[in-house]
């Protein structure tokens, strides 16, 4: 009667015997592939760094009126001093605003010589009891009046003669133009 062994158990007896080799049996030295690299000391290796360099201190600078301009004297990389001239607008609609704030403000300071003068006359024609009190009402607001606008006019030709010059960009410290 022929026995038979099952093919799975047949496998692990064959690989039991296969296990069982002496210690002393010298065989050829097993290579194994090593990968080496060859390191560089950090000072051999060039500095290579990734970023943006920007200023530690930036000052934007706009002109604060408006209008076409007409010089820039500052390029990209040129050193400024303070108070050195950037650009320029057209400042002839800020001369001419200028001007009609002078001829306002003499406008109103003859109005209010005319109205201190009619004032005086009233306040005279009052105390002789020629004129009536409401006259001498009128006289007064007329000259109160007329010192107002005196104030408006003088404050009117102020900012007039403030946006003129904000027509010309002065550098608000020493530095170098970044951007324009």
């Amino acid at each position: 009667m022929t026995s038979r062994v099952p093919p799975p158990a047949l496998l692990a007896g064959i690989l039991a015997l296969a296990g069982c080799g002496g210690k002393d049996e010298a065989g050829p030295p097993v290579i194994r592939p090593v990968l080496t690299v060859v390191a560089q000391s950090p000072s051999e290796r060039p500095a290579v760094f990734t970023g943006t360099i920007q200023p530690r201190y930036e000052t934007d600078r706009g002109f604060q009126v408006l209008g076409r301009i007409v010089a820039r004297h500052v390029n990209i990389g040129d050193l400024v001093k303070a108070g050195q001239k950037l650009a320029e607008n057209d400042p002839l609609t800020y001369q001419l605003a200028v001007r009609s704030g002078e001829a306002d403000l003499q406008r109103a300071r003859s109005e209010l010589d005319r109205s201190t003068a009619a004032q005086e006359r009233t306040t005279a024609l009052f105390r002789s009891q020629v004129s009536p009190r409401t006259d001498l009402d009128t006289a007064d607001q007329s000259l109160a009046a007329a010192r107002a606008s005196v104030r408006q006019a003088e404050a009117n030709l102020v900012k007039a003669r403030e946006n003129l010059r904000y027509t010309v960009l002065l550098a608000g410290s020493d530095g170098v133009v970044t951007q324009l």
